[in-house]
């Protein structure tokens, strides 16, 4: 039976237990809008270089595929292993195998061009490919230190605009300008003369927008995919890794070897992602709690007005009609890694209810994780913990909604090996 104590327990009672956790991070106001100087840059993170075609193009490729760089001397040594360990996940992701035959960040010398990595208070930003004109800034602020973001501002660098800018992309999307303010609606203007590459639309992509991006009510979807279709599997907006598309992307523009068989993606295992597309996944809905989650999509009575993706898919929905001070839970498989990311997001507005993560030791005591209380924004919440664990038990995690006055919301949980990144 599953045990939840409130209070401090003795340790040597359980052969693991976790010593580390991270907290909430608010991607769902968009990064794009947080730059200082908002008259210098187009579609939020794309910064205007008004001397050259910003298209795709030979002249704007890095020569040879080579990337000087520059890290600023202002950040933390975890951020700047997190930026490096970004860009060789890039070069892991588009060359082949101990090779560097397409891509290849070199930390500069003397080399008159290059990228310089630097934090512009909370902005993310890059210009789009290479300028020739020195010193090019991509701007990792804070808030922005995650390795999809930092990934997604370098693929900038190498020549790539956000993928709903494409020219096709009215046949993918349905954009409601009505949701988003006036001085951020060219954010979703098209380049009509843009290179597809001859790739398919890519909703996965890291460069592709989430369903809220500049929304003014951001409880309601500012761009849904056409027909309601998004693969099972894939999120609009995701900030995890390189999709294969991508990676195909970067080494046709630099005319290098084709092979996306050894992309990395997050997480490896099906089991440790659930986007409710197909109920509950590999989760379980616990019995000895008061009630369950249903899985819902579209409109909640006191809760989102749609998933925090794609604006038509499905999410794990905690009812407070009837359910007044009662709990909901599922649990994930049983997990045995000494660390994982446990990366989700909740929707918890006008609740004075909890949507909280535990640690479940086998056949011992749960504990909390974290807890996230009322919300004062009504938008979906973008969390990561790192779980760190001591010894060699096996243990599984709960998610469990404490309704009062609202309904509670959960919903794209991805969980794998390692730190949050």
């Amino acid at each position: 039976m599953l045990k939840l104590v409130v209070g401090v327990l003795c340790l040597s009672l359980v052969s693991a237990y976790f010593s580390e956790e991270q907290g909430l991070y608010d991607d769902s106001t968009p990064y794009y809008d947080t730059h200082p100087d908002d008259g210098i840059y187009i579609e939020g993170d794309i910064e205007v270089d008004l001397g050259r075609n910003a298209i795709p193009s030979s002249h704007s490729l890095w020569p040879s595929g080579v990337i000087p760089y520059e890290i600023d001397a202002g950040y933390p040594s975890t951020v700047k292993t997190r930026i490096i360990a970004a860009m060789r996940e890039i070069e892991y992701n588009v060359n082949i195998d101990g090779q560097y035959n397409c891509v290849h960040y070199k930390e500069r010398t003397n080399e008159h061009n290059y990228i310089h990595v630097i934090a512009k208070n909370s902005s993310c930003s890059s210009r789009i490919g290479y300028s020739g004109h020195g010193r090019q800034d991509v701007s990792i602020g804070h808030g922005c230190e995650h390795r999809g973001i930092i990934m997604h501002e370098l693929m900038h660098a190498l020549g790539f605009y956000h993928e709903q800018s494409r020219p096709d992309r009215n046949s993918y999307v349905n954009i409601d300008l009505s949701n988003v303010g006036s001085t951020h609606r060219h954010n979703y203007d098209i380049h009509s003369t843009s290179n597809t590459l001859n790739t398919a639309y890519d909703y996965g992509s890291v460069m592709h927008y989430n369903a809220y991006e500049f929304g003014v009510d951001r409880s309601h979807p500012v761009m849904t995919p056409k027909n309601h279709v998004v693969p099972a599997g894939i999120k609009m907006g995701q900030r995890l890794h390189y999709s294969h598309n991508d990676v195909k992307k970067i080494q046709r523009l630099y005319h290098c070897h084709e092979d996306q068989s050894h992309v990395k993606t997050r997480p490896a295992n099906t089991d440790d992602h659930c986007d409710f597309t197909n109920d509950a996944c590999a989760l379980h809905q616990e019995t000895n709690d008061d009630f369950d989650f249903v899985i819902h999509s579209g409109h909640s009575a006191s809760g989102p007005g749609a998933d925090d993706s794609s604006g038509s898919g499905k999410y794990a929905l905690a009812t407070a009609a009837g359910h007044h001070g009662k709990k909901a839970r599922m649990t994930t498989i049983t997990h045995t890694s000494h660390k994982v990311c446990i990366d989700w997001y909740f929707f918890n507005h006008g609740s004075t209810g909890s949507v909280k993560l535990y640690f479940v030791p086998e056949g011992s005591y749960s504990r909390t994780i974290k807890s996230y209380g009322h919300q004062q924004s009504k938008k979906w919440y973008h969390v990561y913990n790192t779980l760190t664990v001591n010894g060699n038990g096996h243990y599984k995690l709960m998610f469990e909604a404490n309704t009062m006055d609202a309904d509670i919301a959960i919903d794209d949980i991805n969980i794998y090996e390692g730190d949050c990144l």
